[in-house]
């Protein structure tokens, strides 16, 4: 609890977690002397405990891999979707396994995002609710307002580019009338 994981969901029997295991490994030992990162692996078929995490994370494919803060039981985990080398899951790691401000971790909050989060924490699941529903309405808005903006500038754009063919076309055939006239009178 209270460590940044990053933890790799994979059974011995496939061979892309095989192929992995090696880099997986020099990670787990880059990290082996910090205590608030945690590199774990997780076998899928072998425990029942796997079986349930990977249940719980619905992993579909493997291998699979989480990051995130562990407080909470994992609940702030993401995928990570990088190449699975072991210098690119160095480099990723060192960027991104640091504190991110949640419930369970508001040391790492900005004085705004600490508000907001005990602004969040005071309320009841069911204001909680109503807040993330209008806050998806938000978005929402904005996603169709930029939508129908890009669109709108994707017509103007279709409208000039055809407006320049056609300015091009008249101009080539100008052009090669001219040239055309031009050798007659020599």
């Amino acid at each position: 609890d209270g460590k940044l994981v990053f933890v790799k969901m994979y059974s011995p029997y496939c061979p892309h977690c095989r192929e992995m295991a090696g880099a997986w490994n020099d990670l787990a030992r880059h990290y082996a002397g910090r205590d608030d990162v945690l590199i774990g692996s997780v076998d899928c078929t072998d425990s029942p405990g796997g079986k349930r995490l990977c249940g719980r994370h619905r992993v579909m494919g493997l291998p699979h891999v989480l990051y995130g803060d562990g407080n909470h039981g994992g609940i702030f985990l993401e995928e990570y979707g990088g190449d699975k080398d072991f210098g690119s899951l160095r480099s990723w790691a060192d960027e991104k396994l640091v504190p991110t401000c949640n419930p369970g971790r508001l040391d790492a909050c900005t004085d705004e995002e600490r508000v907001l989060v005990e602004t969040f924490v005071a309320m009841s699941r069911s204001e909680l609710a109503a807040a993330a529903r209008a806050l998806e309405g938000e978005e929402e808005d904005a996603r169709g307002r930029f939508d129908e903006s890009h669109r709108a500038m994707q017509r103007d754009h279709d409208a000039g580019l055809t407006e320049k063919e056609i300015k091009i076309a008249k101009a080539e055939r100008s052009i090669r009338l001219i040239r055309e006239v031009m050798a007659t009178k020599q």
